[in-house]
């Protein structure tokens, strides 16, 4: 992969583009974001501590169904999907006074391809959204094995795209207000686990709350909410909060 990276990169970790969008399409992308009835304590793993988010997660041909449930994300796949790739994992991403990432690779189809390990991503390309002018953190934090090889200062309207085998981070932030991203990664699978992945669903914690909420509406002359649920089911449901489109 090292090869790969620096025949495709030179010898760049990552490649960034200022002003990549219309600052009109960025407040879209904001209020999208942050008014989605998906959007609860992010649901990919414990490296993630303090943030909100949820994940997207579709094949090559699931991409219009994204778009009709996500019509703000047009311009911003039309910018970084890269056609190589056929596999992908969208995650907007809210992080607030506190929150940080933890060193980590990229591999969050794994849950999806079990017992089988996925590849690294192609590339993660991320839009930095929104971000506070008094920020302070938050950095982007590049590494090969453990060899830190550049870092990205986050600023609203910046695109980074680096490659996906790298180990990185994100320090904490300190901020009044929350910053918003849009991270992308982007597979190349094989027929085996490509016919893993679903065309198209949605991910969040927030799914088992609109499945209660929903529930406590219906009406049950028999039964109670509480009788219906079992904590067995409760517990399936957090574990997967998914929704397939």
């Amino acid at each position: 992969m090292a090869e790969s990276w620096a025949f495709e990169w030179g010898l760049q970790p990552y490649v960034a583009r200022r002003d990549a969008f219309p600052p009109g399409y960025l407040s879209r992308v904001s209020k999208a974001i942050r008014e989605s009835k998906y959007l609860a304590d992010n649901n990919l793993n414990y490296r993630f501590s303090g943030t909100l988010g949820y994940s997207v997660i579709f094949r090559d041909v699931g991409r219009a169904r994204v778009l009709e449930n996500f019509p703000e994300f047009d311009k911003y796949l039309e910018r970084v999907l890269d056609p190589r790739c056929n596999a992908f994992f969208l995650n907007p991403l809210v992080t607030s006074e506190g929150a940080r990432v933890a060193p980590h690779v990229d591999r969050s189809l794994r849950s999806l391809t079990i017992p089988d390990e996925p590849p690294n991503p192609l590339k993660v390309s991320v839009l930095y959204v929104e971000v506070p002018s008094g920020m302070r953190g938050g950095r982007l934090i590049l590494y090969h094995r453990l060899l830190p090889l550049g870092w990205v200062t986050p600023r609203a309207n910046l695109l980074v795209t680096f490659q996906g085998f790298l180990r990185h981070e994100v320090t904490r932030v300190s901020s009044d207000r929350p910053r918003i991203s849009l991270v992308c990664e982007q597979y190349v699978l094989d027929e085996r686990l490509y016919k893993r992945i679903p065309e198209f669903t949605v991910r969040s914690m927030s799914s088992f709350g609109l499945f209660f909420e929903a529930e406590m509406k219906r009406p049950s002359p028999q039964m109670t909410v509480a009788e219906k649920v079992t904590e067995e089911q409760k517990q399936a449901l957090l574990q997967e909060g998914s929704q397939d489109g």
